[in-house]
């Protein structure tokens, strides 16, 4: 999909060959690799805005269980702290932080959906510094707590 979106907004040749290519790689090689190369063929697109921030957005999906920090994002994506959290906001209507967030309550949702029962392997997975931590993130974001949430998953699929 993600392949798809970029081909699709792309006619830069210097982009679209190599993302030619990754396409035939993609049917062999892991979604992280694909991610990963995804985000190295965003990063030499035009600067606009919205394409700063859709390789931000690729950089925080590829990392969720690693560094997202203001600094490792903008980094990422060859700008201040301070231009992409502003630039990310006028796109997105919120912060870098909130995005992370969302992003790794939605990945901690779906393990839990697929079977995962393991809060610390989950905390761990999604770079929690803790499980308590991650318990706590947890409720505030979904208003349940993990088990909570995984018993209506699992009665919600019978």
């Amino acid at each position: 999909q993600c392949i798809d979106y970029i081909a699709a907004r792309c006619e830069d040749e210097r982009v679209s060959g190599p993302l030619r290519a990754l396409e035939a790689q993609s049917r062999l090689a892991s979604a992280e690799y694909v991610t990963g190369k995804l985000t190295d063929l965003m990063l030499s697109l035009p600067e606009s805005d919205e394409s700063v921030v859709e390789q931000a957005k690729l950089y925080i999906q590829a990392h969720l269980s690693g560094d997202c920090s203001i600094d490792a994002v903008a980094g990422a994506v060859n700008l201040s702290a301070r231009q992409l959290m502003r630039r990310f906001f006028e796109c997105e209507g919120r912060t870098v932080g909130k995005y992370v967030l969302a992003c790794r309550m939605e990945k901690a949702a779906g393990l839990i959906a697929g079977g995962q029962r393991s809060v610390a392997a989950l905390s761990e997975q999604l770079s929690y510094g803790s499980e308590k931590y991650f318990r706590k993130v947890f409720a505030g974001y979904y208003g349940c707590t993990v088990g909570e949430y995984a018993h209506r998953r699992r009665e919600e699929g019978r």
